[in-house]
């Protein structure tokens, strides 16, 4: 939720620009695929070298202990060409998510929307985001040994990319059925990949891990029972934005 700001100053004159920017870009992709910023960052080229502009949930989400491999080897890179100015904290950025202070949340649920940076996993106590970096990776998709675990949250990123795309078309496609039933509709490829996500995350975190299914209730009926199991879901007042929750089959819902 903080908009910050770096400098990036040449040591020396850059020979190989392209190379330089590349480590820039990889620096940046690596810290978004840890969690420790979210994905509308920039790099902009001045006059004295680079500036990167970007929203990072926590003010010490930058810290290295946070990074993983990729990011400490980008940014020893980035170290041998250019001075890396202090980190500036802009202000907040209110198109994001707060971010969770709960010391221990009871359940989480995977959850985004395409028009707010947060993380995709959200607490189920306060309604606020986890960054990412605090949470254990889940196991890599389609390895069937148990410690193949991911070295970033690319399975949790992906989706969380896929649904804010689908989100954003059901908008702007006036709402049509298609991108409807793929957040709603818990067969869909979409709801598929975030299920398979959030039984791997529930497995990982040892604690309940919900799925969001959308509804909108200005055209589309609303379900007052589970899709999967068919009973009753409705909860007798919101929790963390939820009026909708079914324990067995582990999904949420509300009616936009």
């Amino acid at each position: 939720m903080y908009y910050t700001k770096i400098n990036f100053k040449p040591i020396k004159k850059i020979k190989d620009a392209d190379a330089a920017e590349d480590h820039l870009w990889c620096y940046f992709s690596s810290l978004y695929k840890e969690g420790q910023i979210y994905r509308e960052y920039e790099v902009v080229k001045t006059d004295e070298g680079y500036e990167a502009y970007f929203t990072m949930p926590e003010k010490d989400s930058l810290d290295g202990k946070y990074s993983n491999k990729y990011a400490h080897e980008s940014l020893q890179k980035l170290k041998e060409l250019f001075t890396v100015g202090e980190l500036t904290i802009i202000g907040e950025n209110l198109g994001s998510l707060e971010v969770c202070q709960c010391e221990n949340p009871p359940w989480y649920k995977l959850y985004t929307v395409s028009f707010i940076e947060s993380s995709p996993v959200i607490c189920g106590e306060c309604n606020k985001g986890i960054p990412l970096y605090k949470l254990p990776k889940i196991p890599i998709h389609g390895v069937i040994s148990s410690d193949k675990t991911e070295d970033e949250y690319h399975q949790i990123l992906s989706w969380q990319t896929n649904y804010k795309c689908i989100d954003r078309l059901w908008f702007l496609s006036n709402f049509d059925r298609y991108t409807y039933r793929q957040m709603n509709n818990p067969q869909s490829l979409l709801s598929q990949q975030g299920l398979r996500i959030r039984n791997e995350l529930e497995k990982v975190c040892g604690k309940p891990v919900y799925y969001f299914l959308f509804q909108w209730n200005n055209s589309f009926k609303s379900r007052k029972t589970c899709p999967i199991c068919g009973e009753n879901w409705t909860l007798p007042e919101k929790i963390a934005d939820v009026s909708f929750k079914c324990d067995k089959c582990k999904l949420v819902s509300n009616i936009a």
